[in-house]
């Protein structure tokens, strides 16, 4: 049976100066620093980049991916193009603002800083925000 669709989804990759890793035991990091564990069906996060972070120099130093390194969108492109013609296209941003940001920190730590107006949350949440609107109007572009 074939069934048609008229709206595919595109996406950035991760950057080929930051690829997703396989270490030799298996845990899975991708260009955010999050870690992974293959839990079978599914990657479980297994350890967090910024859970130690507690102020805004933490975040500023952080090595953040280039949003506009052009080799996240290669593929988005090539898609586009191919099929942009014939149905629409539909640019996937994967994760939120706020669960990106708790991936990055644990959402315990998230949560708990939330309630304790740790300042390093607004400079997070802003970062994450502005990749993500970066990355969404390049997706746009395509």
């Amino acid at each position: 049976m074939h069934l048609g669709t008229d709206a595919i989804c595109i996406a950035a990759t991760p950057p080929s100066s930051q690829p997703t890793t396989t270490s030799e035991d298996g845990l899975i990091t991708n260009e955010w620093g999050m870690v992974f564990i293959d839990a079978g069906l599914y990657n479980e996060l297994y350890s967090f980049p910024l859970a130690q972070a507690e102020t805004v120099k933490d975040i500023e130093k952080y090595p953040f991916f280039d949003p506009f390194d052009k080799s996240r969108f290669s593929l988005a492109y090539q898609t586009a193009r191919k099929h942009g013609e014939s149905v629409g296209i539909i640019g996937d941003l994967e994760c939120s603002i706020f669960e990106t940001s708790w991936y990055l920190t644990g959402l315990e730590k998230f949560l708990m800083d939330i309630m304790m107006e740790k300042p390093y949350l607004e400079a997070l949440l802003d970062r994450v925000a502005w990749i993500n609107t970066e990355t969404g109007k390049e997706l746009i572009r395509a």
